[in-house]
């Protein structure tokens, strides 16, 4: 009998052992049922996600807000070095020009002193007078004309330059200043509470949508190459047509020296170099 009690209390304690056991090993579920509890870790894992995203969203919106800030100082900056760069090179050109005039005003009066002393009598005096005073009045004209040319391609070229690297900049503002707005909207996503998958599918998608619109801005925007290759082409005729101009002018007025030095005369008036636009 006494060991009928023993057996009993031995099987009672080995019941209770096991179910604390298994109370620690089990885990707490509060009494609610395994797929509450896997949903709910599924609700976790995405609330952490969606923060992540969220995150990396607000860091993204103080990149965008510095980059812009610092954005209308980098443009001018820009401008100016372009500008500086277009008048440092137009400063070389009017340089040399200058140096190859002054070389050919040297030797245009060393001929009209040779001409000049060759000149005997009246006529021949009045013709070289008349021969000096038409070669000057035709090479300043000429050169009027070469350099108005030249500075209005030089002006139309700054400008198109100028036009041309400003509406870049203001299509790249814009495109900032849009993707600022687009992250903006999906940080608000994320505080009204949508999940990242869907934060990032909208984000990426108005991202896109942003590139497209960019990429249709620039191929709109007139190429600078064609409105200065139209320059060019400006140029080359106002000076051909002053050349053409100087070279008739110059031919006359030799007919009429020739006319009171019946020997052959030569002078050289610039006739083959004018060619050059440069000069």
């Amino acid at each position: 009998m006494h060991s009928k009690k023993i057996f009993s209390a031995a099987i009672i304690a080995g019941i209770v052992l096991s179910a604390n056991v298994k109370a620690e090993v089990l885990p707490n579920t509060g009494g609610k049922k395994t797929g509450d509890v896997r949903q709910q870790n599924r609700e976790e894992k995405q609330e952490m996600v969606t923060q992540n995203v969220c995150e990396n969203i607000s860091e993204k919106i103080d990149q965008l807000e510095n980059k812009i800030a610092n954005q209308e100082d980098g443009v001018r900056t820009r401008q100016e070095q372009r500008l500086v760069n277009w008048t440092e090179k137009a400063g070389k050109v009017d340089t040399k020009l200058e140096s190859l005039r002054e070389a050919w005003d040297t030797n245009r009066t060393e001929q009209f002193t040779k001409l000049r002393d060759r000149a005997k009598t009246d006529d021949q005096i009045r013709a070289v007078t008349a021969f000096e005073t038409t070669t000057k009045e035709a090479i300043a004209a000429r050169r009027l004309a070469v350099d108005d040319a030249m500075n209005k391609f030089r002006e139309g070229v700054k400008n198109t330059i100028q036009t041309r690297q400003g509406d870049m900049d203001k299509i790249m503002s814009g495109l900032e200043a849009t993707r600022l707005e687009i992250f903006k909207k999906a940080k608000d996503d994320c505080a009204n509470g949508a999940n990242a998958q869907t934060v990032r599918t909208n984000l990426r998608k108005a991202l896109q949508e942003g590139k497209n619109k960019l990429e249709a801005n620039k191929k709109s925007e007139t190429k600078s190459g064609e409105t200065i290759v139209s320059l060019v082409r400006i140029r080359q005729a106002a000076v051909e047509d002053a050349l053409t101009k100087f070279k008739a002018t110059m031919e006359r007025a030799r007919i009429e020296l020739k006319k009171a030095f019946p020997e052959e005369t030569t002078v050289k008036t610039e006739n083959d170099a004018s060619a050059k636009p440069s000069l």
